[in-house]
């Protein structure tokens, strides 16, 4: 599996659309109202950037989709494998979907108050979560064997893209934005030269938004898609060695 977009729709085993159901449809009483802190807020500042609202909802329902399995795990819901399957499925499809940041323009609606383009930064910010939602949901979310040339290609992609951007210059929501990009990355590099170059950018961005432990950096993390049972050790393991170096 690449990290191409597919050409056909989302169908499940009866040959009927694919529905995302987010977490509250299982949850009773429903949750408390939405806050800063709440897993994939983060994500609102690609809204901000003016990216369309089809493509930030994917990323908001990759964080939804991780908190179902975080809740499913925790055994606060109960939900059939099944429906868990289909949401899974039509959440990759999405994914799989997401126009690269170069094609974003052409895919927005128009608006005539402005242009209707999305800055050259903007782009690169929507384009480093793209590549790293889906290195992200071969890990955790949709779980891929010998997935390594499948993140290799992420990883190299996600690479150039950095190298064309400052991430503390579009101010401290992207550049935490840009952080959880870097430490999924990192955690998915197993070969030395990516995971020495996403540690040494981790580290330089961890400095400028004044990070220090791990504690807060997860507490950045689960702000984006964060699965602590899958992600958490890991993710302490590469920490370490961001400031081993």
């Amino acid at each position: 599996m690449t990290l191409g977009r597919p050409t056909y729709p989302g169908l499940d085993a009866n040959g009927k659309q694919l529905v995302y159901v987010p977490l509250d449809t299982f949850r009773h009483p429903r949750p408390p109202p939405e806050n800063s802190s709440r897993q994939g807020s983060g994500f609102e500042v690609l809204r901000q950037m003016r990216v369309g609202d089809e493509y930030v909802d994917t990323f908001r329902d990759l964080a939804d989709y991780t908190d179902t399995l975080r809740a499913h795990y925790e055994g606060t819901i109960q939900v059939l494998g099944v429906k868990i399957g289909d949401s899974r499925n039509a959440l990759q499809h999405r994914l799989l979907c997401l126009p690269p940041g170069m094609e974003l323009n052409d895919s927005l609606e128009p608006n005539p108050s402005d242009d209707g383009n999305v800055s050259p930064c903007d782009l690169l910010a929507y384009e480093a979560c793209r590549l790293t939602a889906l290195i992200y949901s071969v890990m955790v979310t949709f779980p891929l064997p010998r997935s390594k040339y499948a993140r290799d290609c992420g990883l190299t992609t996600l690479e150039q893209v950095f190298s064309a951007v400052d991430p503390s210059s579009q101010g401290p929501d992207a550049a935490r934005l840009y952080f959880w990009c870097l430490i999924v990355a990192g955690i998915g590099a197993f070969d030395h030269e990516h995971r020495a170059w996403f540690m040494a950018q981790t580290r330089k961005l961890a400095q400028e938004l004044q990070v220090w432990s791990w504690e807060e950096a997860e507490a950045i993390l689960i702000t984006f898609a964060w699965l602590k049972c899958a992600c958490s050790s890991a993710g302490r393991d590469f920490w370490d060695q961001v400031w081993q170096e």
